[in-house]
């Protein structure tokens, strides 16, 4: 599968599991499930990026050769064109400089205030007046927090660090930086960080804590907290209401939540679909015309493989002068791989030429079956002194430059 192709699968997929999350998200009000079901939406579309085990099915009369890629990059033969790769690249490289600022800037703040272990955290006392920020195992408390204010909030972001929500937030950054269009994706990021904060909200509880007073630190902290972007901050007023009202809501666990293991399952199996087709594959094929099952030899009694005359630089040599770009693609510009299988018979002729299942284009497809076609003088590969017919792969890669 092309980057395009994985790229538009990628947003397709993030749109309609978020779209139905949204649409039964008032009955999905179980925090633990969600926070799983969140990064299953966050995740589950990039299965199609990710290789799966393939099996090749040759007969064991058959032996193929792969020859070396060759790509149309390196032959000087195509006319220089724009890319519209660089204005999506451009964005992923600013909001990935803008994460390293980020970065940067909060182990400034680490190095240039003192570092306290308490209770497995390591807490940083600033001066702002700002409540709390977390981020995994550091925690940035404010001076001016009375006793009792401290000790509701340090509770709070400990459920943040113990829970590892942290994680989940840097996950969802390098999400958004390589799939930066996909408004999706904000809305995921929102409902993750609402999530977060009721599971916190939820541990804390457990605690046994007036759940009067915690909401009234809520509150008061809400009007003045400024977080970054990276940490997890006690308080954002715009959450503040939603935090109170899922306070008061019973944790249910819906059956709905079981209504996501068969549209997960069949994400995925459309994730291997995807990849299946995109993969070169190896079907089982009889012997190739004018060679018997007995002529063509499995990998294990080849003695002598099939060549070109004069060696693998002649025939890169030759793939260099044959080997055109598509005019009628030239406008759009794609990439594409084709993977083109063929025979060298007995007497060194070439035949069964064609390509193997991919994306790409007829027109990719047309032209590396032509220059493979048009191969001459070729060595059969042999067996014991007899010359025998070997079916030979050779990956063709088309770019403009």
């Amino acid at each position: 599968m092309n980057f395009w192709t994985g790229l538009l699968w990628i947003y397709g997929m993030h749109t309609v599991l978020m779209a139905i999350f949204l649409l039964f998200k008032k009955k999905l009000n179980n925090a633990q499930n969600n926070r799983f079901l969140f990064l299953a939406i966050l995740l589950l579309p990039l299965a199609v990026w990710i290789p799966l085990p393939s099996f090749e099915i040759v007969q064991e009369s058959l032996f193929i050769v792969q020859l070396p890629e060759v790509d149309t990059a390196y032959f000087g033969v195509n006319e220089p064109t724009f890319s519209f790769s660089i204005l999506y690249i451009i964005p992923v490289i600013l909001l990935g400089i803008h994460l390293l600022y980020t970065f940067i800037k909060l182990l400034l703040i680490l190095r240039s205030n003192a570092v306290e272990k308490e209770q497995g955290l390591w807490v940083i006392n600033i001066p702002r007046q700002q409540g709390a920020k977390s981020f995994f195992k550091f925690l940035l408390l404010s001076k001016h927090l009375d006793d009792s204010s401290r000790s509701l909030i340090f509770a709070h972001e400990k459920i943040h660090a113990e829970q590892w929500h942290s994680l989940d937030r840097m996950l969802m950054r390098f999400a958004r930086i390589f799939f930066w269009a996909n408004p999706m994706l904000y809305l995921l990021e929102r409902e993750m960080m609402l999530n977060h904060e009721y599971l916190a909200d939820q541990g804390v509880l457990e605690q046994q804590v007036d759940k009067s007073n915690y909401m009234e630190l809520m509150l008061a902290e809400a009007l003045h907290v400024r977080p970054d972007m990276l940490t997890h901050a006690f308080s954002l007023h715009h959450q503040v209401k939603n935090r109170i009202n899922h306070m008061y809501q019973s944790q249910t666990r819906s059956k709905l939540y079981w209504a996501w293991v068969p549209v997960i399952a069949l994400a995925l199996g459309f994730a291997a679909c995807n990849q299946e087709s995109a993969q070169e594959e190896f079907h089982q094929s009889e012997a190739p015309s004018g060679a018997t099952e007995e002529e063509t030899m499995n990998a294990g009694q080849v003695d002598e493989m099939p060549e070109m005359e004069g060696g693998m630089n002649a025939l890169m040599d030759f793939l260099k002068t044959e080997l055109k770009y598509p005019e009628s693609m030239k406008e759009e510009g794609p990439d594409a791989k084709v993977v083109v299988e063929f025979t060298v018979q007995t007497d060194g002729s070439i035949s069964d030429v064609h390509a193997l299942k991919s994306d790409a284009d007829d027109a990719f497809k047309e032209e590396a079956i032509r220059a493979v076609k048009s191969m001459q003088g070729w060595t059969a590969g042999t067996k014991g002194g007899k010359a025998v017919a070997v079916k030979m792969v050779l990956p063709i890669t088309f770019t403009m430059k």
